[in-house]
């Protein structure tokens, strides 16, 4: 469970649970997404938590812009019927892959690979 608590970004004071050990936190300037180990560890055995695939450096923060796009993507089978703060979350997952596509294109190449290479294994 996750609770209020200080984030690279201030104390948060809204916390939404987008899914198990998906937690969006909200400051008065900032926010971004906090990632469980577990998670952590999903997104990294992806090869999709590389220097440079987040803002912070750190793949337990994910910040609210570029990288939250990132989170919205990878986990959105499991996001996807989480009531929160998207009343759509196909509208957020489209729109995250245009940003995804401007900002981090190779992020984005990475991702179809790893998603080809489940299906394929399925």
């Amino acid at each position: 469970m996750y609770i209020k608590r200080s984030t690279p970004w201030g104390q948060s004071d809204q916390v939404e649970m987008w899914a198990e050990g998906i937690a969006c936190h909200y400051t008065p300037s900032h926010g971004g997404i906090q990632l469980s180990f577990e998670r952590q560890a999903e997104i990294k055995a992806a090869g999709l938590a590389k220097a440079g695939d987040i803002w912070l450096e750190t793949p337990e923060w994910w910040e609210e812009d570029c990288d939250a796009c990132k989170i919205i993507v990878f986990f959105f089978d499991e996001i996807k019927n989480t009531p929160g703060v998207y009343s759509d979350w196909q509208r957020a997952y489209d729109s995250s892959i245009k940003s995804i596509r401007h900002h981090s294109p190779e992020w984005l190449e990475r991702f179809n690979l790893f998603k080809n290479k489940i299906l394929k294994a399925a």
